[in-house]
């Protein structure tokens, strides 16, 4: 059982290969496009914030997200279209700190792709894990 706290529609994320950088000496740190995609999510979200000290800090999260590739000039799904892995990896790290405090309090994730629109999205429902069901 679950209770919905939150349903976000977040833009078309970053490709991983774009968020992460590393420095000469191995250091990983976020690119500016990281920074972009998390300032404009933060920005979608401002309208339904979920404030993650507002409940136990580490009670038990679950993610549904449903990737909207990007539309091409014809109407269809454009041929370049990140991994569905790739994309959830975007949204648990952008999401930290805005709909939970850690990463590790994501217990369950539902993932897949909807059907392509203009520019693309992101829709993601944040739920707290109630019980043992």
């Amino acid at each position: 059982m679950s209770k919905l706290l939150s349903v976000w529609e977040l833009p078309y994320p970053v490709s991983t290969n774009r968020y992460w950088r590393k420095t000469n000496t191995g250091k990983v740190y976020k690119s500016k496009e990281a920074l972009e995609y998390r300032n404009a999510a933060i920005a979608q979200a401002k309208n339904d914030p979920i404030k993650p000290s507002a409940w136990l800090p580490y009670c038990d999260i679950e993610l549904c997200i449903v990737v909207y590739p990007k539309q091409n000039k014809e109407g269809k799904q454009s041929k370049r279209v990140l991994d569905l892995d790739n994309c959830l990896k975007v949204a648990i790290d952008t999401l930290q700190g805005l709909a939970y405090v850690d990463d590790k309090q994501v217990v369950k994730i539902c993932a897949e792709y909807g059907a392509a629109k203009v520019g693309g999205g992101m829709l993601v429902k944040v739920m707290e894990k109630v019980g043992n069901v």
